[in-house]
């Protein structure tokens, strides 16, 4: 079994590519990962109500009821992961 790279493994990595290498590469996370997205909308262009808002509807989906629904789901686990997103 190979062993995990560490963070100061993977710094000496990216120190060896050149600064249109990185560019590139941090364009490929932004289009494949919507995590890595909604960071770099947040971070860079100041968008990061529209982030927090998605966020917070999960949450609040979970625990209020809407539309049709009686009762809420109430699970933790979701809302749990929303916030930690």
């Amino acid at each position: 079994m190979s062993k995990k790279p560490t963070l100061t493994e993977l710094k000496k990595q990216l120190r060896k590519k050149s600064q249109n290498e990185l560019v590139e590469e941090i364009a490929h996370l932004y289009k494949k990962f919507a995590n890595v997205k909604e960071f770099y909308q947040a971070s860079f262009f100041n968008d990061d109500s529209a982030v927090l808002e998605k966020y917070k509807k999960i949450v609040r989906d979970e625990y209020i009821p809407s539309g049709r629904r009686q009762f809420p789901s109430m699970r933790a686990s979701v809302a749990r992961k929303a916030i930690s997103d």
